[in-house]
């Protein structure tokens, strides 16, 4: 996919996908679970049209996760410091793509792309337990609209 078609598909995604969930870090979470493990196949099945079906996966997850991200932090912060602190995400964002990315190509000259892949899957791993942590959390701003019954309902802070 393209740079640009990816998030178009990935932004159309999110609403059949948001029927699935009832949270936002549910989704974030398999997103991330289904970015981990397809990388990690990709670099295990060494098939071509395998390979490319799993892309397609690893593409579909990480585009869908843009905007359910932006939605959860955007309710999350306050709109006095939200363009602050979005402002300081994409710039760790930025920064851990300018330091894994030859650090990543570096493991592909040395040991191979399928060792690549399974380690870049194994990184993506890292980011499970923060995702877990902020679900417990359990703040209203988590629930996607209107999937919540009454009694479901979580407390304001």
């Amino acid at each position: 996919m393209t740079d640009a078609a990816e998030p178009i598909a990935g932004g159309l995604a999110v609403p059949w996908i948001g029927r699935l969930a009832r949270r936002r870090t549910y989704l974030l979470i398999a997103a991330a679970v289904a970015t981990a493990v397809s990388l990690i196949l990709i670099g295990v099945i060494q098939r071509f049209v395998a390979a490319v079906a799993l892309l397609v996966v690893w593409a579909m997850a990480f585009a869908a996760t843009l905007p359910v991200r932006q939605a959860y932090l955007n309710a999350q912060i306050p709109t006095r410091e939200r363009a602050t602190v979005l402002s300081f995400d994409n710039m760790l964002t930025s920064a851990g793509g300018s330091a894994f990315q030859p650090a990543l190509g570096r493991v592909a000259d040395v040991w191979g792309y399928a060792i690549s892949y399974i380690v870049t899957g194994a990184i993506a791993c890292v980011s499970l337990p923060f995702l877990w942590l902020a679900r417990r959390t359990n703040v209203s701003q988590d629930v996607i609209r209107g999937t919540l019954s009454a009694k479901d309902s979580v407390p304001e802070r």
